[in-house]
């Protein structure tokens, strides 16, 4: 049996922390280049609504209101973005942009995978799986549906809760 090694469990768990955090920094700065963009056809309304949706959907994510709330209002702006995108068709620089802001969600969980891989053989099998399970259970509340419904985004929530709840016990915290 591997021993615990507490460091291990700190490296990974500043390193998902470290990861989300420099994707919101490459959301706001690509959010931010988007609105320095010009108009191609004299219309930025696209571009307007997608970085709002973006921006919106930031503070819902970093508010203090319970995660079923906080989740409703980032489906419905990644909903509003979606559609945004959709009618961005044909401006190449805004799409690239928004192609940047989905990578950066799609890029943390990634990191996130690649801590839980380099946690196996540093830590107690059982503290690295509730660490994989804590990231799976991050990655299905970030690839929600925008029209998920009440049970599915109640499913995604209480999975969430129960693999931090998980983690939490098996890392002592």
């Amino acid at each position: 049996m591997t021993a615990h090694d507490p460091a291990a469990v700190r490296d990974v768990l500043q390193g998902l922390q470290d990861a989300f955090a420099q994707a919101k920094a490459q959301r706001l700065d690509a959010v931010r280049r988007l609105g320095r963009l010009r108009p191609s056809g004299g219309d930025d309304t696209a571009r307007r609504v997608l970085a709002e949706a973006v921006l919106r959907r930031e503070a819902a994510d970093g508010g203090d209101r319970p995660l079923s709330q906080r989740l409703a209002v980032v489906a419905a702006e990644a909903g509003r973005a979606r559609a945004a995108r959709r009618d961005l068709s044909g401006d190449a620089p805004a799409l690239a942009l928004a192609d940047e802001i989905d990578a950066t969600w799609t890029d943390a969980l990634a990191t996130g995978d690649r801590l839980a891989a380099g946690l196996q053989g540093r830590a107690d099998p059982p503290l690295a799986a509730a660490f994989g399970a804590y990231v799976a259970a991050l990655r299905a509340l970030h690839e929600l549906d925008p029209g998920a419904g009440a049970a599915t985004v109640g499913a995604a929530v209480d999975g969430y809760h129960a693999a931090l709840a998980t983690l939490e016990r098996a890392a002592g915290l």
